[in-house]
């Protein structure tokens, strides 16, 4: 058994004020609770795992969606991190490297999330 390459692109259509509202408003789309527990079957985040709805904290939740759009937005420049241009004119921001069950890089986990709920996208504010 060997390390596994996982990767995470997201496209970036929206400003970083866009994506921020796109969380805002993907936020408050779901009960909290199918939130987080969405979170860790198709993200993997797993820091919510066990609690009940009652225990969770909305602020701490929408914080993290937020600052999971701020990190990707500031990912240009990081060693682990990097743009593609696709057809000369869409940016992806993507990150990778290697796993051995953990995370591969230090923000894949922002990657990811911004990727699968589509944050960076303009698909919420039509």
């Amino acid at each position: 058994m060997g390390a596994d390459l996982l990767y995470s692109f997201c496209e970036i259509e929206a400003t970083e004020e866009e994506a921020i509202k796109n969380a805002e408003i993907f936020f408050a789309s779901e009960p909290i609770l199918d939130l987080v527990r969405g979170m860790e079957d198709e993200c993997g985040i797993s820091r919510w795992y066990g609690e009940s709805e009652e225990s969770l904290n909305p602020n701490e939740v929408l914080e993290f969606l937020k600052d999971c759009v701020k990190e990707v937005y500031a990912s240009t420049g990081r060693r682990d991190c990097g743009v593609i241009m696709i057809d000369g004119t869409r940016p992806f921001y993507f990150t990778a490297g290697m796993s051995w069950g953990d995370v591969p890089s230090d923000c894949y986990d922002s990657f990811v999330v911004c990727e699968v709920y589509h944050l960076t996208r303009k698909i919420y504010q039509q």
